[in-house]
């Protein structure tokens, strides 16, 4: 399970509201991996983790191009890599080449993790602590 706890909050509610829903994604995601479901439940979940992940690392990018973020090129970098390797395992899965397993799901619990203890704090604390002031009603 992603367990999210206090530790993976970076005190940005926007940012924080969507990290909750990947965590919950991800669980859903162990849960059908757990529960034997078929290629095709996975691949929808997959899909719908892709969307979401895409839809938060835009709304991300957005906040630290209005704040001149320095580190934005190397955290839009890890944001692209992820969406990759999801765009690889959502074809596999959906052509039938690959399952999901506890491996896969390892994989995606250690990035989510490492991502937002390293660089979403990063971002969330030059967002307070800079004086970069980001609307966050028109981040969509």
């Amino acid at each position: 399970m992603a367990n999210w706890t206090a530790d993976l909050r970076v005190g940005n509610p926007v940012v924080d509201e969507d990290h909750g829903r990947l965590a919950f994604l991800i669980n859903e995601l162990t849960e059908t991996v757990a529960a034997r479901r078929s290629d095709r439940v996975m691949c929808d979940l997959l899909e719908e983790l892709l969307a979401f992940a895409g839809e938060h690392f835009c709304r991300e990018e957005q906040m630290m191009r209005r704040a001149r973020f320095a580190g934005m090129a190397r955290h839009k970098q890890q944001h692209d890599e992820l969406l990759k390797e999801l765009r690889l395992l959502v074809r596999a899965v959906g052509s039938g080449h690959r399952r999901v397993d506890e491996e896969t799901l390892d994989w995606l619990r250690g990035w989510m993790a490492g991502h937002v203890r390293g660089a979403d704090r990063e971002m969330a604390a030059f967002l307070r602590g800079e004086g970069a002031t980001v609307d966050m009603s028109t981040v969509a």
